[in-house]
């Protein structure tokens, strides 16, 4: 007999048992990434009254990344739990190296708008 209060266990909700909740702490760290990357939109556009619309393409690289991890998401989770479910995790390398690239563009058109462009 249930008692109320009862709860089936969690594992069917989440698609996995992993207690430490590995793939949402995966998911949480993709998403702060999201958030990063636009922070850093928010702050370069605040260099657009001292280097004008040369900024532009450096923000659009960052917004253009951070669309990408944010529509990637959800199947890098579901990527993640199979991994889990079938005891072989791959890392998302791909999506690694593409965050980095974008990162060290994003670095490199910064530092050529402001030797040129200043």
């Amino acid at each position: 007999m249930r008692m109320r209060g009862d709860r089936k266990p969690q594992v069917a909700l989440r698609g996995h048992s992993d207690a430490g909740l590995q793939p949402e702490r995966t998911s949480l760290a993709w998403g702060r990434t999201i958030v990063s990357l636009f922070v850093a939109s928010a702050i370069l556009l605040r260099w657009t009254p001292h280097f004008g619309l040369w900024i532009v393409p450096t923000v659009s690289v960052l917004w253009i990344g951070a669309i990408a991890v944010l529509l990637t998401q959800k199947r890098r989770y579901r990527r993640s739990v199979a991994g889990l479910a079938s005891e072989a995790m791959t890392a998302s390398t791909g999506a690694i190296f593409a965050l980095t690239a974008v990162v060290l563009g994003v670095g490199v058109m910064s530092i050529l708008v402001v030797a040129f462009a200043g």
